[in-house]
């Protein structure tokens, strides 16, 4: 693999690791996916040093690793959308230990409340909404709850 992050000073590293899902995470710039991406730390293997070029591809100065961790789910990377949920209330500690305390909740009514959030969209963030049953819905985007119903009829109709 080779790349790196522009503006690289000791407060703005070339790579940063993370730790999510009980596994280590190395984040760095891939030249395949011309894109920040998530390499398991524990999977690599025949790992050697080597003296090509870096290639100067992401500007980072404005990269934080936890903003990052919070839109992305098992560590999956893709394209950034912002995504309106509502929640039933029950769920409140959930939503803020996945995205943190600086969201912005908002009433629905006295059983539910929903948040706007910049997330990857992968079929993984679909499958963590999913674990919670009938205690979210997806508001917009329309082609996130077009891909969300797939999802359920194909899973109802394995059971038919």
């Amino acid at each position: 693999m080779s790349g790196c992050f522009r503006n690289c000073r000791p407060d703005n590293p070339e790579y940063a690791l993370t730790w999510a899902d009980d596994n280590y995470y190395m984040i760095a710039y891939y030249e395949r996916y011309n894109g920040i991406s998530n390499f398991r730390v524990d999977r690599m293997a025949a790992i050697e040093m080597v003296d090509d070029e870096r290639i100067v591809c992401v500007d980072t100065k404005d990269f934080n690793v936890a903003d990052y961790s919070k839109r992305i789910f098992r560590m999956f990377s893709g394209e950034t959308e912002t995504v309106k949920l509502q929640f039933d209330n029950s769920l409140i500690n959930v939503v803020i230990d996945r995205f943190g305390k600086d969201i912005v909740i908002n009433r629905q009514d006295d059983d539910h409340f929903t948040i706007t959030v910049d997330v990857v969209a992968t079929n993984t963030f679909l499958g963590w909404l999913f674990m919670f049953g009938d205690k979210v819905k997806i508001l917009s985007p329309e082609h996130l709850i077009n891909d969300m119903k797939n999802i359920a009829k194909r899973v109802v109709d394995l059971y038919e």
